[in-house]
């Protein structure tokens, strides 16, 4: 937890260094503030580092900042989710994502599904890929790699061949979707 504190304290505490340490000049360099980008990506390198929960409470301190959270915003997050296996988590990040304005695109729905994977969710996995292609978002190969690969873990033999056969409309199978 110790080593967390400093990341996280850069969009809280002062981004200048301290007096002593600053270069000595009678003008003072102009405070930069976190925007969007900045955020984004701490969040995104907090959800590499398994550290799901903080990346989140940054998405949330964005929106009490006043912060509006871009597509990027909301797939740091989501793929924050899917590292740590966290399925509702990222399915309710892309709902929000549609409630707040901000469309998701083909890496916010594969990101998703993908957590549906790690979570065991064949249904939502299917379901997901679905609304990707309703949403006009051309699901690629690997979106359906994910959810090929959730029917192998649920034993879903039937389900994976009907969704191979689908995916050759869409996306070209790789060795992966075998």
């Amino acid at each position: 937890a110790r080593a967390r504190a400093p990341v996280i304290s850069v969009l809280r505490g002062p981004l200048l260094p301290p007096p002593a340490t600053r270069p000595s000049s009678r003008r003072r360099s102009p405070r930069a503030l976190p925007d969007a980008r900045s955020y984004s990506a701490l969040i995104s390198a907090l959800g590499s580092g398994g550290e799901w929960r903080h990346a989140l409470e940054l998405l949330r301190e964005m929106e009490a900042k006043e912060i509006a959270p871009h597509v990027r915003t909301y797939n740091s997050a989501i793929a924050a989710c899917e590292h740590s296996r966290l399925w509702e988590h990222a399915v309710e990040l892309l709902r929000e994502m549609a409630q707040r304005g901000v469309p998701p695109d083909a890496y916010s729905y594969e990101s998703a599904i993908s957590a549906c994977r790690h979570g065991g969710e064949l249904e939502k996995a299917i379901e997901l890929l679905r609304e990707m292609d309703a949403a006009g978002l051309r699901p690629s190969a690997f979106a359906y790699n994910q959810a090929l690969n959730a029917c192998r873990l649920r034993g879903a033999a039937e389900r994976a061949l009907s969704l191979l056969r689908e995916m050759g409309e869409h996306a070209a199978p790789n060795t992966y979707s075998y």
